[in-house]
């Protein structure tokens, strides 16, 4: 226990005697804990970030701008085929038009088919 005593004893007089030095130089100690703090974290967001950082960003916006363009050609392609699909579409409906009256003409059958019995 003493030994622990000492050890926050001998910091304790550290950190005072680093605040006598900074306030002797006219810096307030809360500032100076505050700018120790930022450098640290400047520090950490140096190690954190790639320094090519500028050069990716501009590689990603370029590539970026490609895929939009590509994106809407697609787009373009896709309401192309879509309006000649529908142009299509009355052509296709002519058959499904004639299939009704074949299944009238089925309702007749069974009905022809009960009268031959």
């Amino acid at each position: 226990m003493t030994i622990g005593g000492f050890a926050w004893l001998a910091i304790s007089l550290q950190n005072l005697e680093k605040e006598e030095q900074q306030r002797a130089n006219g810096i307030d100690p809360a500032l100076a804990s505050q700018v120790e703090q930022l450098e640290k974290q400047v520090n950490d967001l140096r190690k954190s970030i790639p320094g090519n950082l500028p050069d990716t960003l501009q590689s990603n916006q370029t590539t970026l701008a490609q895929l939009q363009t590509q994106l809407q050609q697609v787009t373009t392609q896709i309401k192309t085929l879509e309006r000649s699909a529908s142009n299509n579409q009355p052509q296709s409906n002519t058959p499904p038009q004639t299939a009704p009256p074949s299944n009238q003409q089925s309702s007749e059958s069974p009905q022809l088919d009960n009268n031959q019995e």
